[in-house]
């Protein structure tokens, strides 16, 4: 399964993603949206797990995060984080983890989702998600 971890917190985002790694999980890290754009654009991610407030100063915001990704591979699945309250406008097909959160709640929740999105897909499938950058939108 590969995992992209996008927070503006190094420490939250390098821990986070030794933890997912120690389980077995590939897991690419991005400390702000614009990086993620980058990494979601060169390789198909089957979860997302975004920092709701990483789009300070990075040009980015959670549902443009959700939404670019969504178009790039539109099985991701998308895990929103917190420590601070979230505006339900941007949940939209995304799940949501309170901080502090522990990394098995993360694993158990993509244990939940099914086979599919624990990155079991067809080869016919990986074909699918090649697209332009002319086809995402511009991040606001």
């Amino acid at each position: 399964m590969k995992i992209l971890v996008v927070d503006d917190c190094k420490a939250i985002c390098d821990v986070t993603a030794m933890l997912l790694r120690e389980r077995g999980l590939d897991v690419d890290i991005a400390y702000d949206a614009a990086v993620a754009y980058e990494l979601m654009l060169q390789k198909r991610y089957d979860v997302v797990l975004t920092d709701y407030y990483t789009e300070r100063g990075s040009g980015g915001s959670i549902p443009s995060i959700a939404r670019t990704a969504k178009q790039v591979n539109p099985r991701v699945r998308v895990i929103i984080t917190s420590g601070f309250g979230i505006d339900p406008s941007c949940l939209a097909g995304c799940d949501v983890v309170c901080k502090p959160f522990h990394v098995d709640a993360i694993v158990a929740l993509m244990e939940k989702w099914g086979p599919a999105a624990r990155g079991e897909v067809e080869a016919e499938e990986e074909s699918k998600s090649a697209f332009s950058l002319s086809l995402l939108p511009i991040p606001a």
